[in-house]
């Protein structure tokens, strides 16, 4: 939720040919829009990328210079090219462990190391007490958000915060009111060739996609409406029961007619930004290219959109963290605390069952060795401990049916923790069942694993599971102690209204 400022706010966007820039403020009527302007990114054609760079310096500087914008408390956009966004659910935990869970699930939705990343999430908490969340999480890549920022650091600014753009646009859209209500909305930007196509719904984005047009102007409209058809289709697709209600554009669309062919081509409403609907304007109306940069300067102003920043250092302020509250633990770390302790009692538990297991057959092995020690006139108590290991030793064909069993038991905790570092995007899990047969001449374990995989293409489905079980029995640490690993069976199914393959797999043991 956003929180009220009475201080004034400046949102600086830079696009593919302009740098944006607009100062808000707030004011008995609410937004109002203080002054706006924005600065042509001057270069040859074409650019090499060290003059493209040097040139959205300049304009950075032409900016602020000209039109004696404060560079106190500036808010920057990344474009939906530079920054990622995955939309996924989670399984309903405390608010505390939050980050360290979506760390985690993030790794199974994104195609990089999250180390090499700067990353932030939203997450909606579902109405009564479902038992799932919905998670948004958005990066960057750690060296490209370095490369941008040197830029405005050479232009002497210097950003509080860091947001994706799609989310300015929504919270301008929001506050506008011209989302559609309870119907997903796509929020399209034309930005001189590229084209950022997002679908929002209840103040989220849940799909993001960034395409190329075209520079000649016969051809742009036509690869645009494909284009958003396709956003669309896909979309429905991973949402069937939900139909995009609306369509918003701005950037480059304020000087064309797209809005009226695009309702009668797509058969859905859809409207220009309004920038006068979410600010108070008392001037000239800005032009549709500065929509970012108004979003990025109602941050503060306007509540109930997500207010994320790729910006922050979550390894320093871990650190701080725990120097500062040295005498009074955070919940996060205190949290971490708990569990850690628990999972130490517990391993200090199954230590002890599995030592005092073990030393109740060296018990019973030696009253056994005692029971049939020859009969001498010696006294017990003159028996001293080599001798009677020496006579255990002689015995050993007596009793070798109680060779300990502690080498061949399977130690779960370790299987259990590889299946995360090996399961396979699109692999859920619907049953995990550990068996053992005592009635055997040689107990029998085995773990049974049910689930369900899923891929746009369902042919590829098959391909996954096949994957799964032989990355099973390639891992070491998994395999190891398991005679047998093997899908018992694979068959078409439905979770969840899509369709999926559900598979069977066995790892048993003698």
């Amino acid at each position: 939720m956003g929180t009220f400022s009475l201080q004034k706010t400046t949102g600086i966007y830079v696009g593919a040919k302009e740098v944006y820039a607009a100062q808000l403020k707030w004011s008995l009527f609410g937004p109002q829009l203080v002054k706006f302007a924005r600065a042509e990114i001057q270069t040859a054609t074409p650019a090499d990328d060290s003059a493209q760079k040097q040139a959205i310096v300049q304009a950075l500087r032409r900016l602020v210079r000209e039109n004696n914008i404060s560079t106190k408390k500036v808010m920057i956009a990344f474009s939906g090219q530079d920054v990622l966004i995955r939309y996924f659910q989670m399984p309903r935990i405390p608010r505390s462990e939050w980050e360290t869970a979506i760390k985690f699930e993030a790794k199974k939705y994104i195609p990089f190391k999250i180390e090499e990343l700067m990353w932030d999430f939203h997450v909606v908490l579902p109405k009564a007490k479902a038992a799932k969340m919905d998670v948004t999480f958005l990066a960057v890549k750690t060296e490209v958000a370095k490369r941008n920022l040197a830029l405005f650091e050479q232009a002497g600014v210097k950003p509080a915060i860091i947001e994706p753009a799609p989310f300015s646009l929504l919270r301008l859209f929001a506050a506008g009111k011209q989302l559609a209500k309870d119907k997903p909305t796509a929020i399209v930007d034309v930005d001189y060739g590229i084209a950022d196509i997002n679908i929002v719904k209840g103040r989220s984005c849940y799909l993001t996609r960034d395409v190329s047009l075209p520079t000649q102007e016969e051809n742009i409209y036509e690869n645009l409406l494909n284009e958003i058809r396709m956003s669309m289709d896909y979309y429905e697709k991973l949402f069937p029961t939900q139909v995009i209600g609306k369509i918003l554009l701005c950037g480059e669309a304020d000087t064309k007619d797209w809005d009226k062919s695009l309702a009668q081509d797509l058969k859905i409403p859809v409207e220009k930004a309004d920038l006068a609907s979410a600010v108070k304007i008392k001037r000239t109306l800005p032009p549709l290219s500065l929509a970012v940069a108004v979003g990025l300067g109602l941050r503060g102003l306007v509540k109930g959109v997500a207010e994320v920043n790729l910006g922050q250092v979550r390894e320093v302020k871990t650190k701080l963290t725990v120097g500062r509250e040295i005498s009074g633990i955070s919940p996060l770390l205190r949290g971490a605390v708990i569990r850690a302790g628990i999972l130490s009692f517990i391993g200090l538990l199954a230590l002890y069952l599995v030592m005092s297991q073990a030393i109740g057959q060296e018990n019973k092995r030696l009253q056994e060795v005692i029971l049939q020690r020859p009969k001498i006139n010696l006294p017990v108590e003159s028996f001293s401990y080599a001798s009677l290991e020496e006579l255990k030793n002689e015995l050993s064909n007596k009793v070798a049916f109680l060779n300990s069993i502690i080498d061949q038991r399977i130690y779960w905790t370790d299987k259990f923790s590889e299946i995360p570092k090996i399961i396979l995007p699109g692999v859920w899990f619907t049953e995990l069942n550990i068996k053992e047969d005592a009635g055997q001449a040689a107990p029998l374990r085995s773990l049974l694993i049910r689930g369900v995989a899923y891929h746009e293409d369902p042919v590829q489905e098959i391909g996954i599971v096949t994957k799964f079980v032989s990355a099973l029995k390639e891992s070491k640490t998994f395999s190891r102690g398991f005679s047998e690993i093997k899908l018992d069976s694979m068959a078409s199914g439905d979770f969840k209204g899509l369709p999926v393959k559900n598979f069977v797999i066995s790892c048993s043991v003698k």
